[in-house]
């Protein structure tokens, strides 16, 4: 049994399903989803996602992107 990610600010990710990585900024609240993180992606652009993490596909990355 692989071990639950959660998302942390200031940490970087690698998602499977979309293939590329980004940093957490920040994590708020919504009223959906729990919570919601705002990300910088690896292409430079921020944005927000409520995808939680799939510990089959994504990871933490370590070190610089």
């Amino acid at each position: 049994m692989r071990k639950k990610l959660k998302h942390e600010v200031g940490k970087t990710y690698y998602i499977g399903y979309w293939h590329t990585t980004y940093k957490v900024l920040e994590i708020l609240p919504s009223e959906i989803f729990g919570e919601k993180y705002k990300c910088l992606w690896a292409d430079g652009s921020i944005s927000t996602h409520c995808t939680q993490l799939d510990p089959r596909n994504d990871y933490e990355v370590k070190g610089d992107v």
